[in-house]
């Protein structure tokens, strides 16, 4: 290789060594500062109901855009105060989140304008097998049994069951107000659930008027909601009356729509073939005389309760 062209070669190497360290502190002078704040984060993830100690939070630098209001910059704020909420670890630690310095207990968890009240009987843990835990959202369900001989017995035929509030907040199971941790216990109490003969509940005054009168005049139980269930579904109470006849059927809309066709299929053929007979012998036999009547055959769609039926009526004909 000639000796010139080693030497352009060199030289366009050192330029371009040259154009990248110049780009490289271009880009690094271009670079933006971001503003950040001290705040304070949990250490650890905090559960609803306990109290901070300086353990459990800690002061950590936090880009100014991610911090919101009521964020707390000082060790001082947060201790000796109970969690409202639970608190993941990382997370900002938020005024809103905690309640009063030196109040602790299940009333610094109530929000305002709200009530707790206990429903205390040893029934409500068998609907969902005892898994209620604090933090769950339910639906109350008051079932009501009338043996006497009233205008309400004759209309539920004895008994009924209503939806009669949903999407309720469970505050504590028993004497526990914190969530249980992965081994299955919680901090405030390692009781078996299956042995739950409370659940204090989150509801407005009138909610809790609802409830003493249900507590009193029937049994109250609990239906446990999916977490990102929080819809209204439109219920019906069911009635002894409703239900004494009732056999299950189909599980879909779709399934019912198909066994009813079916069931008016197989009549229409039964009729086709009836027609088909009396034809037979209407041709084997001598002329109708006019003062004769043929008996005429009806078919009735019959409901009783959520079960449908398909009655066949004869009417005799008329002398």
């Amino acid at each position: 290789m000639r000796n010139s062209s080693l030497f352009t070669l060199a030289i366009a190497i050192v330029l371009g060594l040259l154009a990248v360290m110049v780009m490289n502190r271009r880009i690094a002078g271009s670079k933006v500062a971001i503003p950040t704040v001290e705040v304070l984060v949990a250490k650890v993830n905090l559960a609803r109901g306990i109290e901070l100690t300086p353990d459990m939070v800690e002061l950590k630098q936090v880009a100014l855009e991610l911090v919101g209001a009521g964020s707390l910059k000082k060790t001082e704020d947060a201790i000796e105060r109970a969690v409202l909420a639970p608190i993941a670890k990382g997370e900002i630690v938020l005024e809103n989140r905690l309640g009063p310095k030196g109040a602790n207990g299940l009333a610094v968890q109530i929000t305002e304008g709200m009530r707790a009240f206990t429903i205390e009987t040893p029934k409500l843990s068998t609907g969902v097998g005892g898994m209620i835990q604090p933090g769950n959202h339910v639906d109350v369900i008051l079932t009501i049994t009338d043996t006497s001989r009233t205008e309400n017995s004759d209309f539920t035929g004895g008994g009924s069951s209503t939806v009669l509030l949903q999407n309720i907040e469970v505050l504590a199971v028993d004497r526990q107000t914190d969530t249980p941790d992965a081994s299955g216990k919680s901090a405030k109490s390692t009781k078996d659930s299956k042995d739950t003969k409370s659940v204090t509940l989150l509801v407005t005054p009138e909610q809790s008027a609802q409830l003493t009168l249900g507590q009193t005049k029937g049994t109250l139980f609990l239906s446990l909601r999916h977490p990102n269930d929080d819809d209204y579904a439109k219920t019906r109470p069911a009635t002894l009356k409703d239900m004494q006849f009732m056999q299950q059927g189909p599980s879909s809309i779709s399934d019912r729509l198909t066994s009813l066709l079916v069931k008016l299929g197989r009549n229409d053929s039964e009729t086709k073939q009836t027609s088909q007979v009396v034809n037979q012998k209407q041709e084997a036999r001598p002329a109708v005389r006019p003062q004769e009547k043929v008996a005429k055959k009806r078919i009735l769609r019959v409901i009783r309760g959520q079960s449908e039926e398909l009655v066949t009526i004869r009417t005799n004909p008329v002398e």
